[in-house]
This record gives structure tokens, sequence and C-alpha cells, in this order.
């Protein structure tokens, strides 16, 4: 199940909140923190995603970084090069650079890098 977060039930006990409804522990020390924690840690979160988006742009080239968010698409090699109007095996070679760049070793994890990538694009 994408997304699940598992807990220890051992670690956490009910509270009761509004209506009587109960909560467990670790749900109100979230709730519990001051507003400025919460922002303090959005900034945070928002000045690594910005130094992630600069360190991708850095390492690779507009070029590249196009091939590997149509390869986070689910297209071919085939597919990519028509539609960037290069061979298959230029295709080939940029993903060659770009596994090494990245220091991923397979398409599928090129694939998570580029979707996480893009997400944090458009986080900002």
């Amino acid at each position: 199940m994408a997304g699940a977060i598992a807990l220890d039930v051992n670690l956490v006990k009910p509270h009761p909140i509004k209506f009587g409804r109960p909560c467990l522990g670790a749900f109100f020390n979230f709730i519990e923190k001051q507003p400025g924690d919460l922002v303090d840690g959005a900034i945070e979160r928002t000045r690594q995603h910005r130094a992630q988006i600069a360190r991708v742009e850095n390492l690779l080239t507009r070029r590249e970084i196009e091939l590997m968010l149509r390869v986070a698409d689910g297209l071919s090699n085939k597919e990519v090069g028509s539609q960037l109007n290069i061979s298959e095996g230029t295709v080939k070679i940029h993903l060659y650079s770009i596994y090494r760049k990245v220091g991923v070793s397979n398409r599928t994890s090129l694939a998570n890098f580029a979707i996480a990538y893009r997400d944090r694009l458009s986080a900002n």
C-alpha cells in the first residue's frame, strides 16, 4: 500500500479529542507543535527541494533533463528519439551519461528519480 505509515501500537496510546473520538498519541504530538516549528520545517523542506533541483540542473544538460522526464513518462528509447528528433542510439548514449551523473543503474531507478525531480519542480 503506497504511502502507508506503520506505527507500533505499543508506543502510542489513544488520546481523546473533540467529540470523544480516540486519536493516536503520535498524531497529537504532531498537532501540538508550535506553528512556528511547522513553518520552519516547511521552509527547510522548500530550501532542500530547491537545492536538489539546482543540483540536478547543474549535473545534467537541458537535453538530458528533457530525455529523463520522457523516460519517467514511460516512453521507450524509440519513442523518446522520435519525439526529440534523435536516433535510438543517441538516446542510449544520453541515458548512459544520465545514469552515471545521477548515480542510478537502471531505467526504473532513473524514472523514480525523474518523477521526484518533476514533483519538486511543481512544488516550487
